[in-house]
């Protein structure tokens, strides 16, 4: 360096901006902690089992408000008309009006109606419906403030509306009912213990025919699809936890996905949707073989070479033929066997496919739980092109609980809560109690009522967790 030379002096460092979240919990944003804003308990908070509080300065205008495919609109002054709430049991954070109630549809109930529903239907075409349908609308908002802890009184909808009584050339008021019924009893369904749940349909009635109806419009024939695909979900989530025979008929499945194949949905949606339809589909069928004697002395479980072994025989093929095509976003996205009575770590990168696998472990699950043993298998049906652990119960139920075990931010539907709960009793170590316990107190949180559940396994269990 010469004389004449000034040494270059380096710039001011600048510290780095953070961007901090304006809506995070107040025990996150006390402790200097990054929020996931997850509604009514973030992860933080369900982590160390702390209470979780929301300040009430949480905008109503934040562009999470808006539903996908719209504009968001300019910040007024005003945030909708206020409804005739009770806050009693009100979880934390969630506003009592209108803008507040379908905010927390969109960000915490749609997810789970949507499961394995690229199109989101639900989240996107439901609420744009049910502006043109005060019905629809106020089904909607009782849907959210049950979810949130918030008393459904003085939303609207006395009584419960019924399918049954729709009239056969009312097709636009046929939708409506159709929404209204299905968005009622999954409001029952997240307001219930599970072990209380009760069928979609009085056992005197079958599922009611909603095909027929054809719709000019292809989102209300899209909305119209869904809403019998919940209902069957529904329906089936209460037969796995009561073992009992789902009202609801396989064959209503397979409509819903030949109709959803003639409306111009993504060719990825489709396959979503088609690929977890027929994996419940044949859980339906399973079910219905497995649970539908009530007469031990007629059953038509396989203990023979009867006709309910023939029906036996082809489930459980096409329940290893669904497993082995399906495709390759269905597949683990990381997958190891636990160690000892560890449960294995099997993580998907989609809740559809997590959902569809759980579907398919219940199926084997309950399917296998009704033969004698693999050796009979073998000599009556071949051996399945399978490994023979594969053939056990027990395999199976500890695949549905890895799953479940695996995820902390797997969303839940009410498949899963009585798949899961299916698995849970077949589980023998206190070890997998422990875990199963604190993995349904994630669930708990998240907005389903499962303390009863949670007691009456350690009841099953005799096991006192502390």
């Amino acid at each position: 360096m010469t004389d004449t030379e000034t040494p270059q002096q380096e710039p001011p460092r600048q510290r780095a901006k953070h961007t901090r979240t304006r809506n995070g919990c107040e025990r996150c944003r006390a402790r200097r902690r990054k929020c996931d804003e997850r509604k009514p308990v973030c992860s933080r908070c369900a982590d160390a089992s702390a209470q979780c509080h929301y300040a009430r300065h949480e905008t109503q205008n934040n562009h999470d408000d808006v539903l996908p495919g719209e504009e968001p609109r300019a910040a007024t002054a005003t945030t909708g008309p206020r409804l005739e709430l009770s806050a009693s049991g009100a979880r934390s954070g969630v506003p009592l009006d209108a803008a507040g109630l379908l905010h927390h549809y969109h960000r915490h109930v749609s997810p789970w109606l949507d499961i394995f529903d690229r199109d989101q239907t639900f989240a996107r075409l439901v609420p744009r419906f049910g502006a043109a349908s005060p019905l629809v609308l106020s089904a909607v908002m009782q849907l959210a403030a049950t979810s949130s802890g918030v008393s459904c009184k003085g939303i609207g909808l006395d009584g419960h509306l019924t399918p049954h009584a729709i009239a056969p050339t009312a097709h636009a008021a046929s939708l409506q009912i159709a929404c209204v019924f299905t968005l009622q009893r999954a409001r029952e369904f997240m307001e219930a213990v599970p072990t209380t749940w009760k069928t979609v349909f009085a056992q005197s009635q079958s599922s009611p025919d909603f095909m027929p109806y054809d719709f000019d419009r292809a989102d209300h024939r899209q909305i119209l699809l869904s809403m019998v695909a919940l209902m069957s979900r529904l329906e089936i989530a209460h037969a796995m936890m009561h073992e009992t025979a789902p009202s609801v008929e396989p064959k209503v499945l397979w409509e819903v996905v030949e109709a959803f194949e003639l409306i111009q949905t993504s060719h990825e949606a489709f396959t979503t949707m088609k690929t977890v339809l027929r994996c419940i589909y044949i859980l339906i069928d399973v079910t219905r073989l497995c649970f539908g004697a009530t007469d031990t002395s007629a059953s038509s479980f396989p203990l023979s070479n009867g006709p309910g072994f023939d029906k036996w025989q082809a489930l459980l093929n096409d329940l290893l033929i669904w497993y082995s095509g399906r495709p390759p976003d269905f597949h683990p996205f990381l997958q190891a066997d636990g160690q000892g009575g560890a449960f294995p770590t099997i993580v998907f990168t989609t809740d559809a496919a997590a959902c569809a696998s759980m579907m398919y472990h219940s199926a084997m699950l309950i399917l296998l739980s009704y033969r004698q043993n693999s050796a009979r298998i073998a000599s009556q049906y071949g051996q399945p092109e399978c490994e023979p652990a594969e053939l056990l119960p027990l395999w199976h139920a500890r695949r549905v609980c890895g799953i479940a075990l695996s995820s902390d931010q797997l969303c839940w539907d009410p498949c899963m809560i009585a798949a899961f709960t299916s698995a849970a009793r077949r589980m023998t170590h206190p070890d997998q109690y422990g875990a199963i316990l604190r993995c349904l107190k994630r669930v708990e949180a998240s907005g389903w009522p499962l303390g009863d559940l949670m007691a009456k396994l350690r009841q099953e269990w005799l096991y006192d967790m502390e």
